[in-house]
């Protein structure tokens, strides 16, 4: 497996910065809720480069490369509603919240989620979330009136080991 994405998972003072993806006509994830990451480019030395890049250009603020960070396993993203991307998550804690500002283009606000809200089973629901697959259900949460579900729902659930059962 080789990683085609690289995604930071952002904690700080207990809460997740979590993105909403501007609209888009030709992204297939426009207006969804997501982490600072993106696809690996050629000149990125390595996914966690990447990783420190993309949330630099969506978020312009620098996680450092030489503080504390984990390398999450890597996962597969989008394989369910038919665009299947490797993806190697990487985990910081912040001390302070940084001053962000977004890349319109890419992100239009920012949410920092407390953790005691996303393990509250009564907040989780089932819902029909993809327009190619309306027969599958999937486990998702509102965040200031946007479902977060998929990948970056899975992956926060996984890594904080929150289970809604």
């Amino acid at each position: 497996m080789i990683a085609q994405a690289a995604v930071s998972l952002i904690l700080c003072d207990d809460k997740i910065l979590i993105l909403k993806r501007s609209i888009n006509d030709i992204d297939p994830w426009s207006g969804h809720l997501s982490l600072p990451g993106g696809k690996i480019d050629p000149e990125d030395s390595s996914p966690l480069a990447a990783a420190i890049r993309e949330t630099r250009e969506e978020c312009d603020f620098a996680l450092d490369q030489h503080s504390d960070y984990e390398e999450l396993p890597m996962l597969s993203a989008g394989g369910t509603v038919g665009h299947p991307m490797w993806v190697q998550p990487y985990f910081f804690e912040l001390e302070h919240e940084p001053q962000i500002t977004l890349d319109l283009r890419e992100h239009y606000e920012y949410y920092w989620v407390s953790l005691d809200y996303l393990r509250k089973p009564q907040f989780h629901l089932k819902k029909q979330k993809s327009k190619n697959y309306p027969d599958l259900d999937f486990t998702c949460i509102d965040i200031e009136g946007t479902d977060l579900w998929g990948f970056t729902y899975q992956l926060i659930m996984s890594h904080f080991q929150i289970s809604i059962d």
